[in-house]
């Protein structure tokens, strides 16, 4: 009997130090992530990202709760490494998970352009809260500029059923309506915005676009002319509309003259396309590849058709193929410009192998 009570004296004894052993242990680790949550806070409002990030993975390897997730997550985002941040946010289980998680999600999938995963993410958000002004804005941008207007003017309109005045939203929804093919409703959201204020290149032209296609060309014209001017009269679009408005409402001379300047920006550089061909041949003879040179060369003569030496180098690319007959073709054209060369000896030597060829 008194070795029983030995031996259970013993045995609670240890089941006293176990569990003292295990609290002292759960504290230190608590005490641990306090610390170093601590100074990720510190350093994260500091602007300290990159350091605050290293704290808080610490604090979540020590004990990774969602709060630690989050955390460490905000830090990620910051320092501009989405997916890092994504993995881990996916990571809370559905019963954790706040609108912020949902929105941070959608904000940084749009970083990343992953079109699926934004869209699905935005509309779980703005299911939960539609009036978030930020995010309608963020939305319906992203939905007009992937031709998805329809989905951009649903948002909006939810958005303003509460905040009718609204600048941000109003301009989404008149691109939006714009693009849908409702100019009316375009032309509604555009003379709001003008209301206030807002002026832009884009309200003009957008105004002036769907007063064209309304008919209303005399009103199209003042916000046409508008448009071109704040572009320098450098737009092709603007100067274009600007130049059949002008041939509508009478204007013929001030219409010509914008068509022939929205005709000039279509017209290539010849200077930049002439070397953008020369540097192609040249990357293909690098390669050895002589008859695509031979091709690259000539279209670079299209372009500067006064360069004797363009003819040579086609000559020469020909004759690295075997084709005497193009040689000879492109030889001739450099022999009859040769006066437009320098006369020094580099160019001499080049035209006498030239003749010499010929001359067999």
């Amino acid at each position: 009997m008194r070795y029983l009570f030995i031996i259970l004296s013993t045995f609670y004894t240890l089941s006293i130090l176990a569990a003292r052993s295990v609290r002292m242990s759960l504290k230190q680790k608590s005490d641990s992530t306090t610390i170093f949550t601590d100074k990720g806070d510190s350093c994260f409002s500091a602007y300290n990202y990159f350091q605050a990030s290293h704290f808080y993975e610490k604090a979540y390897g020590i004990t990774p709760k969602v709060c630690n997730a989050r955390k460490l997550a905000n830090a990620y985002r910051k320092l501009g490494q989405n997916r890092e941040c994504a993995m881990l946010l996916k990571m809370i289980p559905k019963d954790s998970v706040h609108y912020d998680d949902i929105r941070t999600l959608y904000y940084v999938y749009r970083s990343i352009d992953d079109i699926d995963s934004l869209l699905f993410y935005g509309d779980s958000a703005l299911r939960v809260n539609p009036f978030d002004m930020e995010l309608v804005v963020s939305m319906s941008s992203y939905c007009n500029s992937i031709n998805k207007p329809e989905k951009a003017a649903v948002i909006c309109k939810t958005y303003l059923e509460r905040d009718s005045d609204n600048i941000f939203v109003t301009r989404q929804l008149g691109y939006a309506s714009f693009l849908i093919g409702d100019y009316q409703a375009a032309c509604q959201c555009y003379r709001k915005l003008e209301k206030v204020g807002l002026s832009s290149f884009e309200s003009n032209l957008i105004m002036g676009l769907s007063l064209k296609k309304l008919g209303e060309t005399g009103a199209a014209y003042d916000y046409l002319l508008k448009a071109a001017k704040l572009k320098g009269f450098k737009h092709y679009t603007s100067l274009h509309n600007l130049g059949e408005v002008c041939i509508k409402i009478g204007f013929i001379d001030e219409g010509i003259g914008y068509l022939q300047q929205a005709v000039a920006l279509l017209t290539p550089d010849s200077t930049q396309l002439y070397a953008l061909h020369t540097e192609l041949g040249e990357a293909f003879f690098d390669k050895h590849n002589y008859k695509e040179t031979a091709d690259q060369f000539e279209q670079s003569a299209r372009f500067s058709p006064d360069n004797p030496i363009v003819y040579y180098n086609i000559a020469q690319m020909y004759g690295a193929v075997g084709d005497k007959k193009k040689v000879k073709e492109n030889y001739i054209i450099f022999i009859k410009k040769s006066n437009l060369l320098k006369d020094d000896e580099d160019n001499n030597v080049l035209i006498e192998k030239a003749k010499t060829y010929l001359s067999k």
